[in-house]
């Protein structure tokens, strides 16, 4: 009887330790390894993808221009 009763505190005893455990880890070193992350994956984005990104604005095309390849 004594040991089962121990086996249950011990348990508890873990399943609360667990839960604080995991609370934290979701509470503060989570948030600081998604930040980390994603600044080292902005970073790294624009030597690895090799576009420029000024060039994404509209193209003006004259309609003279256009006429001329329809022909």
């Amino acid at each position: 009887m004594k040991n089962e009763k121990r086996k249950v505190k011990k348990n508890k005893f873990w399943y609360v330790f667990g839960s604080v455990a995991v609370t934290v880890g979701a509470m503060f070193v989570l948030p600081k390894m998604i930040e980390k992350g994603a600044k080292f994956f902005y970073e790294n984005r624009k030597t690895r993808n090799g576009l420029e990104d000024d060039d994404w604005g509209p193209e003006i095309v004259k309609t003279s221009e256009i006429k001329k390849e329809e022909k």
